[in-house]
């Protein structure tokens, strides 16, 4: 049976993976992915534990509707129809951010203030990614047990 550790762990690792793969589908520094893997593995991490944060394990019987198959697939369309959206907004103003600082003769605060939106950018692109599959590695984790998962409760 899986337990809080262990769907922090996996989500983490599944989030930062994925994360990892999409960021370098992309034309981009090295640096950029790193950074896209970390926040896969921060949103990865959030999603992994939030089912139990939603409905917590303190029955043995704690699985609603966030632990169900249909929350599973409407956090998918939500990533199919929005986050994918997101992902590349974020993705883009981060890179609108480096061309303006590389462009522009900055100094000091400024300089910086571009830099930590540029990478606070790229992070939240990878924390979007993290997330969805963190969310579904807890229900895969949970799936795998006596009780399953619910259709929908």
């Amino acid at each position: 049976m899986s337990n809080r550790e262990t769907h922090a762990i996996v989500g983490a690792l599944a989030g930062g993976g994925f994360a990892a793969y999409r960021a370098h589908e992309q034309e981009q520094l090295q640096l950029d992915a790193i950074l896209e893997t970390i926040g896969g593995a921060i949103g990865g991490y959030i999603g992994g534990r939030l089912p139990d944060v939603i409905e917590p394990a303190s029955v043995p019987d704690h699985r609603g509707l966030a632990h169900s198959v249909t929350t599973g697939g409407a956090v998918l369309y939500i990533d199919y129809k929005i986050f994918g959206q997101w992902e590349q907004w974020f993705r883009s103003e981060a890179e609108r951010y480096r061309i303006e600082r590389e462009q522009r003769v900055l100094a000091g605060p400024e300089e910086l203030a571009y830099s930590l939106m540029e990478t606070v950018l790229r992070i939240a692109a990878g924390a979007l990614t993290g997330f969805v599959v963190g969310y579904l590695s807890h229900l895969m984790l949970d799936a795998n047990t006596p009780r399953g998962l619910p259709l929908l409760k």
